[in-house]
């Protein structure tokens, strides 16, 4: 044999290796930082929006919330307090979809650099993630149909909405749970993974159980909102599913506030970049 065929053999095994490992998973810092911004400014948003509408319909009405504290729904009927609501929640609720994509980026990214001898876990993410994005569609989508569209001459429209909103929002709950547990899965599998994806392990464990106590908040809600309007109905549990209401919104909206974690390593340079020993220029880094 040669020494130039030699050289060859030498340098073909490291080649079959490489071509089978990609690069670690990036992301500009542009869009981590709007992950960032809107992911925290949002859902406080349109909590803040909640509290604030309910708060002025009592202002307004204070004979009749002393009898019965308002809903979000009841307190928006009215046409001075509905119409900033709505054009608000319409913003936010648009912007929030747009984060969606960005959230579902960070694992489609993760997915990316994954070694492709791991098809079978790169499949199950890359599903998860498309369906952790998607649905935010429906929950955008109800959330402005049922702030435009108040009770009284739209109530089915308006209830449409509503009915749109909690259970798209609570589906996601069912499927950040999924796309955290194929992160973590991946994880185990390769150790490696745990610094090459963009994904925060201990902050995908941590969303994990946040989405099991919303979705066990929603369970009791519902157990609310069907007891309200049987013989078991009393101002206590009348109060209750009202307050319990406001803290199931702020419960779902937060599944985007849960992903600032992992912006905030991308930008602060603990993730989403190429190692400077690499030999990797940092503009290939930064261009993505």
């Amino acid at each position: 044999m040669t020494g130039r065929s030699q050289g060859t053999a030498a340098v073909m095994p490291h080649a079959s290796v490489t071509a089978q490992t990609p690069p670690p998973a990036v992301m500009s810092r542009p869009l981590a930082a709007f992950g960032l911004v809107i992911g925290l400014t949002a859902p406080f948003s349109i909590v803040y929006w909640n509290l604030r509408v309910r708060a002025e319909w009592i202002a307004m009405f204070p004979d009749q919330a002393a009898v019965q504290p308002p809903t979000i729904s009841r307190a928006i009927s009215v046409p001075e307090i509905g119409a900033p609501f709505a054009f608000w929640i319409t913003i936010f609720s648009v912007v929030m979809l747009f984060n969606a994509c960005v959230i579902g980026l960070l694992y489609a990214r993760t997915v990316a650099a994954t070694p492709a001898a791991d098809a079978r876990d790169r499949r199950r993410l890359t599903i998860r993630a498309v369906l952790l994005a998607a649905i935010q569609l429906p929950v955008s989508a109800g959330m402005v149909i049922l702030s435009v569209f108040n009770l009284g001459p739209h109530t089915d429209l308006h209830m449409f909405g509503s009915y749109l909103m909690f259970i798209s929002a609570s589906l996601a709950q069912f499927a950040n749970i999924a796309a955290a547990t194929a992160v973590l899965a991946l994880m185990r599998h390769d150790m490696a993974m745990r610094d090459r994806g963009l994904i925060d392990p201990r902050a995908a464990r941590f969303r994990i159980w946040f989405s099991g106590a919303a979705i066990a908040t929603a369970i009791f809600y519902l157990a609310l909102f069907i007891a309200k309007d049987t013989s078991l109905r009393s101002d206590a549990l009348y109060f209750t599913y009202v307050t319990t209401e406001e803290v199931l919104i702020a419960l779902l909206m937060s599944i985007q506030v849960l992903h600032a974690i992992d912006f905030w390593h991308i930008l602060s340079g603990r993730r989403g970049r190429y190692p400077e020993a690499s030999g990797t220029p940092s503009g290939t880094a930064e261009a993505r």
